[in-house]
């Protein structure tokens, strides 16, 4: 079942009668600043305020959500008049130039001994029909497709750990990403570089793991659900009245 609450508009989970089919995953989201009260907002409520974040006794604001595999940009509504983003996890610019916080949500296990998990984003050519990354971290042998989320194209990938050099092909044309640091190889052609660590992206999320939902309730917190989740609630076998609450 599932509890509106009154203050935010927003479906918080309370019980686990819910089966959700989108491949999902609950992230925790934190604010770690001033403020006396802290709302979030985001792609995943599409910018509304209203998601209220619960302040921990450490002075620490935190906000438990369900998402569903993709990209999900956000950020921090401050004492209901200022709008930040948290500088220390990744961002990047909107359409309107607006710079907002990202984290992604991916099939992918983010665990591994000696593997890391990175992501690659494409964010030029709109229009366009394929985008693949290639890397030397398979001899430049196969293309891994990335997957259209809007405008921009995404694949989250684990990679054993190490330094690789990378670079798209757009429709079947090379390029690499300006935006990212390059490197030139003993041929003098330019890669874009990146470094694989052995803990996961920050800002990256795997549909296989269930610690922040295990550690919300742990809180008897509730988890917020994200927009696109669809959800079918299993009725009870009771000859009581059913209401839902």
């Amino acid at each position: 079942k599932f509890v509106v609450n009154k203050n935010t508009s927003i479906l918080t989970l309370s019980l686990s009668y819910s089966t959700i089919h989108m491949a999902s995953t609950v992230v925790k989201i934190e604010w770690r600043y001033e403020g006396r009260h802290v709302q979030l907002v985001g792609t995943f409520n599409q910018w509304k305020l209203g998601t209220k974040m619960y302040k921990q006794s450490n002075g620490v604001f935190v906000c438990y959500m369900r998402l569903g595999v993709g990209k999900h940009e956000y950020k921090f509504c401050v004492d209901h008049t200022n709008w930040w983003y948290d500088t220390e996890k990744p961002t990047l610019s909107d359409s309107y130039e607006n710079t907002n916080n990202v984290l992604y949500v991916t099939e992918t296990n983010t665990h591994g001994e000696g593997q890391g998990v990175t992501s690659f984003t494409w964010t030029y050519n709109p229009g366009a029909q394929s985008v693949k990354v290639y890397g030397d971290w398979d001899d430049w042998d196969s293309g891994t497709p990335l997957i259209s989320c809007g405008e921009d194209w995404l694949v989250t990938m684990r990679l054993p750990t190490g330094t690789y050099q990378y670079k798209f092909a757009i429709d079947d044309e090379w390029y690499y990403d300006m935006g990212e640091p390059i490197s030139r190889d003993e041929t003098g052609n330019v890669n874009n570089i990146v470094v694989v660590k052995g803990l996961a992206d920050k800002n990256v999320f795997s549909v296989t793991s269930n610690v922040f939902e295990q550690e919300a309730n742990d809180f008897g917190l509730d988890i917020v659900i994200g927009d696109g989740l669809e959800e079918d609630e299993e009725e009870e076998e009771d000859s009581s009245d059913h209401e839902k609450k």
